[in-house]
């Protein structure tokens, strides 16, 4: 199973957080964080 990073915030005067998770998590929480408005991106570890 490959890992990635996620990165994510809720808006832009947050703090990033970083999660490592595999390829398809991360995938799946970019498209539902972006859904809520937030800013995620996935990048290799």
């Amino acid at each position: 199973m490959k890992m990635v990073k996620l990165r994510y915030r809720t808006g832009s005067h947050s703090r990033w957080v970083e999660v490592v998770v595999s390829t398809f998590v991360a995938e799946e929480l970019a498209k539902e964080y972006t859904g809520y408005g937030w800013q995620a991106e996935v990048m290799a570890v």
